[in-house]
């Protein structure tokens, strides 16, 4: 966890989060990848601010949409689809801040800095859900 919203009125992002991401984008290619004016606490922060919308508005579509997991008879089992909320929280971000990429890369982003093994990881898992091939900075394979 990098951020995280605290009802009723507090954000939270935690710095070494920040600075191990910002470590990486001093890495000669990276912030030309990601974008020159990526701002990291920025994204964190609108992404938290869509968790904020969601506690003001209960009536939200992230909060309301629900899919029928079975139905005997007149019973019918729902679910709400909670990873609706982390998936607008992150176009959100994207959106708000103007960057060229999902705001969700962040995640794996964030994880490298940690450990870039898990880090290549996820962010090969993502690629792989997106049906594309990850690549390098320098656009290579």
């Amino acid at each position: 966890m990098f951020a995280e919203f605290k009802e009723p009125d507090t954000i939270c992002v935690y710095q070494d989060g920040i600075d191990k991401g910002r470590t990486l984008l001093a890495e000669e290619g990276v912030r030309q990848a990601m974008g020159e004016d990526t701002d990291l606490s920025q994204l964190l922060i609108a992404h938290e601010l869509f968790h904020v919308c969601e506690l003001r508005d209960p009536s939200i579509w992230t909060k309301t949409y629900s899919i029928n997991l079975w139905k005997i008879g007149r019973f019918v089992n729902r679910s709400p689809v909670m990873v609706l909320s982390e998936i607008a929280a992150m176009a959100f971000a994207s959106r708000l801040n103007n960057v060229n990429f999902s705001a969700y890369v962040l995640d794996a982003f964030l994880v490298f800095g940690y450990s870039p093994l898990a880090g290549s990881a996820l962010y090969e898992e993502m690629m792989q859900g997106a049906g594309r091939k990850p690549s390098r900075p320098d656009g290579k394979q």
